[in-house]
């Protein structure tokens, strides 16, 4: 049986009851009394058979869920880059290691063949090409350690 058959049994349950309590009673309900009451119960039956709706909070929990689970899911942002770090001083060739205390650095630029000269290793071939360097000098003026500053410096 559908929901339209139930309704249609039901309604005519009620006016038969409707009717039996009518001839028993000495007092009848006027008409308009018995139509209102057959619409309420309709429309009740009616609401009963819809789906209800779901509450607008409902909807915003689920909005929520599917926004955190597309977050979740989402990769990680690549970590920033580091720049390298400069390269190490190197100890000259014949020279004694620092001493801990009064040191100075000086930036020079210099020519390759001066450094080979001087005992850093180079690349013979490019002999010619300057090349920017850090040096650590003590304070008298001799020089202890280099760093080369410039990309393919070796």
């Amino acid at each position: 049986m559908n929901s339209r058959e139930s309704d249609a049994f039901a309604t005519g349950r009620l006016a038969e009851a409707l009717a039996a309590l009518a001839a028993e009673s000495p007092r009848q309900a006027p008409d308009r009394v018995e139509q209102a009451l057959v619409a309420a119960f309709r429309d009740a039956r009616r609401e009963r058979s819809t789906p209800r709706r779901l509450p607008w909070g409902a909807w915003a929990a689920a909005a929520l869920l599917v926004a955190a689970g597309a977050w979740l899911s989402s990769p990680a942002p690549a970590p920033p880059e580091v720049a390298a770090p400069p390269p190490a001083f190197i100890p000259l060739p014949g020279a004694p290691p620092p001493p801990v205390g009064d040191l100075y650095i000086a930036r020079i630029r210099a020519t390759r063949a001066a450094l080979i000269a001087a005992g850093v290793p180079m690349n013979m071939e490019r002999a010619g090409e300057p090349v920017q360097a850090d040096v650590v000098f003590t304070l008298d003026g001799t020089p202890r350690a280099i760093r080369i500053l410039q990309p393919g410096g070796n």
